[in-house]
């Protein structure tokens, strides 16, 4: 039948177009009729009024005749597309982001949003095999997602990051002082200094992060943007930057 193969490529299997369709037809009835109108055995009738169950396709209504089931309005099925295009945005960026580029060159990766951020954050990073250098505006990161750093020291809490070694550059803020305490007072591995006032590389609209091959910025203001550039020769330039203003600042243990 013609809607049963609209029904398949939405998602649902043959089994479960027929179960579905004749539920809808008969309107409210028992598996016996439903699996009967089908042309599908009785038992896999059950399994499959299940999984529809599952999916918001049909409903159980106990009676005292036993167990009936009606098929959801057919405008539910708009919930199963609108779940797949969800899937598919969110999944979109990182298949963009892994995409080749020419060899040689470095590779720019740009993220759009909080929950691919958090992946490159919280996921990649976790996992470098080298020392972890930030450039931090932790004051910016709470207006925008004090979740993500209450994540971060949650895993470094719980060991997640073993024996991870990171420094890290922090603004001269309460709020990122704050944190610089909270962060060296749970881990042994994790280094903080605080930039001067004046200094030409405060950061306070992104972040910036250095690891192994990688640079990368995560941008805060209006639309957040994380771009990751893999280049060992960018890398390691920043890494000399990073040195050198190291010799400037002012460790966290400094400061009451």
């Amino acid at each position: 039948m013609y809607f049963e193969k609209n029904l398949q490529q939405l998602g649902l299997t043959e089994k479960e177009a027929k179960v579905y369709l004749a539920n809808l037809e008969l309107g409210i009835d028992s598996v016996q009729n439903i699996a009967k109108k089908a042309g599908v055995k009785r038992a896999t009738t059950y399994v499959i009024i299940e999984e529809l169950k599952m999916k918001g396709l049909i409903f159980e209504k106990p009676t005292s005749k036993g167990k009936l089931y009606i098929a959801e309005n057919p405008e539910k099925l708009k919930n199963i597309l609108k779940e797949r295009e969800k899937i598919l945005s969110e999944t979109i960026p990182f298949l963009r982001a892994i995409y080749n580029s020419e060899k040689g060159k470095p590779q720019i990766q740009v993220y759009e949003g909080l929950e691919a951020m958090k992946h490159v954050y919280l996921d990649t990073i976790w996992k470098s095999k080298t020392e972890i250098l930030f450039f931090s505006s932790i004051k910016k990161i709470y207006e925008k997602m004090p979740e993500l750093l209450e994540e971060w020291l949650k895993g470094i809490k719980d060991s997640k990051i073993t024996n991870q070694i990171t420094r890290e550059f922090i603004n001269p803020d309460v709020e990122d002082i704050k944190y610089g305490k909270r962060l060296v007072k749970i881990s042994r591995t994790q280094q903080v200094r605080v930039l001067p006032k004046n200094f030409p590389l405060r950061f306070v609209g992104s972040d910036c992060v250095i690891f192994e091959d990688k640079f990368m910025i995560i941008s805060y203001e209006q639309k957040l943007f994380t771009t990751v550039i893999q280049s060992q020769t960018i890398a390691d330039s920043m890494r000399a930057l990073y040195e050198f203003a190291w010799q400037f600042a002012t460790p966290i243990e400094k400061f009451h």
